[in-house]
Protein backbone atom coordinates (compact mmCIF):
# COMPACT_ATOMS: atom_id res chain seq x y z
CA UNK A 1 0.00 0.00 0.00
CA UNK A 2 1.19 3.32 -1.09
CA UNK A 3 0.79 6.62 0.78
CA UNK A 4 -0.60 9.43 -1.09
CA UNK A 5 1.86 12.33 -1.51
CA UNK A 6 -0.65 15.27 -2.00
CA UNK A 7 2.06 18.06 -2.55
CA UNK A 8 3.26 17.16 -5.84
CA UNK A 9 0.67 17.65 -7.13
CA UNK A 10 -0.56 20.99 -5.53
CA UNK A 11 2.03 22.66 -5.57
CA UNK A 12 3.07 22.34 -9.75
CA UNK A 13 -1.06 22.81 -10.08
CA UNK A 14 -0.69 26.25 -8.18
CA UNK A 15 2.34 27.22 -10.32
CA UNK A 16 0.91 26.25 -13.46
CA UNK A 17 -2.52 27.03 -13.52
CA UNK A 18 -2.55 30.58 -12.09
CA UNK A 19 -4.55 32.05 -14.71
CA UNK A 20 -7.18 29.20 -13.90
CA UNK A 21 -6.82 30.00 -10.12
CA UNK A 22 -7.73 33.57 -10.78
CA UNK A 23 -11.30 32.34 -11.85
CA UNK A 24 -11.43 30.29 -8.69
CA UNK A 25 -9.86 27.46 -6.63
CA UNK A 26 -9.48 24.04 -7.57
CA UNK A 27 -9.12 20.92 -5.50
CA UNK A 28 -9.13 17.48 -5.49
CA UNK A 29 -9.64 14.78 -2.48
CA UNK A 30 -9.46 10.96 -1.95
CA UNK A 31 -10.61 8.31 0.14
CA UNK A 32 -8.31 6.11 3.17
CA UNK A 33 -9.56 2.67 2.91
CA UNK A 34 -8.79 -0.78 4.55
CA UNK A 35 -9.42 -4.06 3.36
CA UNK A 36 -10.89 -4.45 6.94
CA UNK A 37 -13.81 -2.74 7.72
CA UNK A 38 -13.26 -1.07 11.12
CA UNK A 39 -15.83 0.88 12.55
CA UNK A 40 -15.45 4.90 12.46
CA UNK A 41 -11.94 4.43 10.54
CA UNK A 42 -13.21 5.29 6.96
CA UNK A 43 -11.42 8.85 6.01
CA UNK A 44 -9.76 10.21 3.29
CA UNK A 45 -8.27 14.20 2.71
CA UNK A 46 -8.63 17.23 0.49
CA UNK A 47 -6.28 20.17 -0.96
CA UNK A 48 -7.96 23.15 -1.96
CA UNK A 49 -5.17 24.93 -4.07
CA UNK A 50 -5.62 29.09 -4.40
CA UNK A 51 -3.40 31.73 -6.07
CA UNK A 52 -1.43 32.01 -2.52
CA UNK A 53 -2.15 28.84 -0.67
CA UNK A 54 -2.80 25.68 -0.51
CA UNK A 55 -5.33 24.03 2.00
CA UNK A 56 -6.05 20.92 3.28
CA UNK A 57 -8.09 18.83 5.99
CA UNK A 58 -9.41 15.18 6.50
CA UNK A 59 -12.83 14.49 5.60
CA UNK A 60 -13.86 12.97 8.94
CA UNK A 61 -13.05 16.59 10.61
CA UNK A 62 -15.16 18.62 7.70
CA UNK A 63 -18.37 15.62 7.77
CA UNK A 64 -17.83 16.19 11.87
CA UNK A 65 -18.26 19.97 11.03
CA UNK A 66 -20.74 19.67 9.08
CA UNK A 67 -22.74 17.58 11.04
CA UNK A 68 -22.53 19.90 14.20
CA UNK A 69 -23.11 22.59 12.47
CA UNK A 70 -26.93 20.95 12.03
CA UNK A 71 -26.93 19.90 15.72
CA UNK A 72 -26.54 16.26 14.44
CA UNK A 73 -23.24 15.37 17.22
Amino acid sequence: MTDVQPEPIASPLRQCCSETLKAGPIGFGWAEACSRARAGEFGGECRAIFTDRIEFDTTGKMLAEALAQEGLT
